[in-house]
């Protein structure tokens, strides 16, 4: 991959002076009917080369994320019925709440296996079977109910159909990070997408899970880790975050990161969700109740009235 991208850089600048002498001499010709043909060949070419480049970065793209895969799989413990029951009761709970009828498999890793980019929880692959990988250490100090909500969120992303994406920008951002800016390039040009789509498997883990405190509780370990959770004050926390917006920096935080994807801004997404008629259509026995709740709303509804 690394080597099909400086093949194309180099290329570039190559194309663009070939490009500049074929103008110049499609200028120069004095007969109309050659300047057409040459016009016609020119633009041949240029779209030649570009479906060929697609192909060949796509081709590559695939190629590393399979590659990806199988060196996690290595690492890997697959969790079944025998392996790892009561987790495997959860996923299958998972399944039957959201309906995926698709093939997934599920692993645990020891999380020095997972490579830069990759979450102690995700969902990866390029053809199905897709494969949700999780982290030992999140399982260790996740609860099963909040287990159940992160599972969601990940066949969320199963059932709507974003895994392939993901993949294939995890593995471009990934080979391309080794030339400066250009991984971080490809993250932001799709972010507004990738963002996009964790709100919506969100909703899909809380779907599935049916229970906001859950939700709250399982965002928060990602936040700050299982072990020091127990000393976090809610009151304190929502009142944090609320405090966090209508700040002078806001306003280039939301040009730069229009949507936030940090665990407190997306379960204030999620509480604003349940108090929807989608959601209480699809879930109308959900535990609504959770730590802190009534500060939560107030920022909520302010952020309503703001807008």
């Amino acid at each position: 991959m690394l080597i099909l991208t400086f093949t194309l850089l180099l290329g570039v600048p190559l194309l663009l002076g070939g490009l500049n002498t074929s103008i110049q001499i499609i200028t120069d010709t004095p007969d109309e009917n050659e300047r057409t043909i040459l016009v016609i060949l020119l633009t041949a070419l240029l779209m030649l080369f570009i479906v060929a480049g697609t192909v060949g970065v796509t081709f590559m793209t695939l190629w590393s994320a399979r590659r990806r895969l199988h060196q996690l799989r290595r690492g890997a413990v697959r969790i079944g019925p025998t392996q790892f029951p009561a987790i495997d009761a959860e996923a299958r709970a998972v399944r039957t709440a959201l309906a995926v009828t698709k093939a997934v498999d599920l692993y645990l890793v020891d999380g020095r296996w997972l490579t830069r980019g990759i979450a102690p929880i995700s969902v990866l692959g390029v053809t199905k079977p897709y494969e949700i990988v999780l982290d030992a250490s999140l399982v260790q100090e996740m609860t099963l109910a909040e287990l159940r909500f992160l599972l969601g969120v990940e066949y969320g992303h199963v059932q709507l159909g974003h895994v392939r994406v993901l993949t294939m920008i995890d593995a471009v951002s990934g080979s391309l990070g080794r030339i400066p800016f250009v991984g971080g390039f490809v993250r932001v040009l799709f972010s507004s997408w990738s963002n996009l789509a964790i709100y919506s498997s969100d909703r899909a883990g809380l779907v599935a899970s049916g229970s906001l405190a859950s939700a709250y509780s399982a965002l928060g370990k990602l936040a700050v880790g299982g072990a020091l959770w127990a000393e976090i004050d809610h009151t304190t926390l929502a009142r944090q975050a609320r405090r966090q917006r209508g700040r002078v920096f806001d306003l280039g935080n939301r040009l730069t990161s229009p949507f936030d994807t940090q665990p407190m801004g997306r379960f204030q997404r999620l509480v604003a969700f349940s108090d929807t008629p989608a959601f209480q259509s699809l879930c109308p026995d959900a535990d609504l109740n959770f730590p802190a709740a009534e500060v939560w709303r107030q920022r909520i509804a302010a952020n309503a009235d703001a807008q």
